[in-house]
């Protein structure tokens, strides 16, 4: 099968008031095309430092990080921009939508600094908020949603421009167990049908029955 994601002798620290954390030295980790991946580990294990090296929001001190054959670490700020606006869907565990604009228009976002057509933008949107079943609460704002409805349309927002990877940071972190069942099952539909690259960091061992591959932090960072 084809890499779509290859990290390579990654190394990460972190320094604190009191201290320098090293929490990567040398990790290496390859996610093959079309995988549904499960991360798993406990709060603070680096799963979502993880993430964030591939979604490109940090970049790593050393090693590389190949995305569809792009090395990602060594582009300047405005080329990993546009990686994620094209290439990557981030779904965040606590949702991240914009408070002043209702769900369509967080979903528009995306779509609209891609530079997409605002007609062809707004019916994407509408297309999107339907399949995630959001569309009777498009005019509506974060704060008058539920979790789950918040998180439906996060995935929506992270779908908007056809990306070929999906991220998703503990997505039913915040969820009741009925719910984040329900938000599994949308993503599990997501990678069946659209076939895309799907990685989840969790703790979490519900989703672990709906993975292709899982790995254990633990083993990634000893290795």
């Amino acid at each position: 099968m084809e890499i779509s994601i290859q990290l390579s002798q990654v190394t990460k620290s972190f320094k604190t008031k009191y201290q320098r954390v090293d929490l990567f030295k040398g990790l290496n980790l390859d996610i093959q095309k079309g995988e549904f991946v499960v991360i798993l580990g406990p709060s603070g294990s680096g799963k979502t430092t993880l993430l964030y090296l591939m979604a490109g929001f940090i970049k790593p001190d050393s090693g590389s990080i190949v995305v569809d054959g792009q090395e990602i670490a060594k582009l300047n700020e405005n080329e990993i921009c546009r990686y994620r606006n094209q290439k990557i869907g981030f779904i965040f565990q606590f949702f991240n939508l914009i408070h002043s604009f209702n769900a369509k228009d967080n979903v528009l976002v995306p779509l609209l600094l891609a530079g997409v057509d605002k007609h062809k933008a707004e019916q994407r949107a509408n297309e999107l908020l339907e399949q995630v079943g959001m569309s009777h609460r498009k005019n509506h704002y974060p704060w008058e949603l539920s979790g789950g409805e918040q998180q439906r349309v996060a995935i929506a927002r992270a779908l908007a421009n056809s990306p070929s990877i999906i991220l998703a940071d503990e997505p039913t972190g915040n969820l009741d167990q009925k719910t984040g069942e329900t938000i599994l099952e949308l993503l599990s539909d997501i990678h069946h049908k659209e076939g895309k690259t799907i990685v989840v960091a969790t703790h979490d061992m519900k989703i672990m029955k709906r993975a292709t591959r899982i790995y254990d932090m633990e083993t990634l960072i000893s290795a």
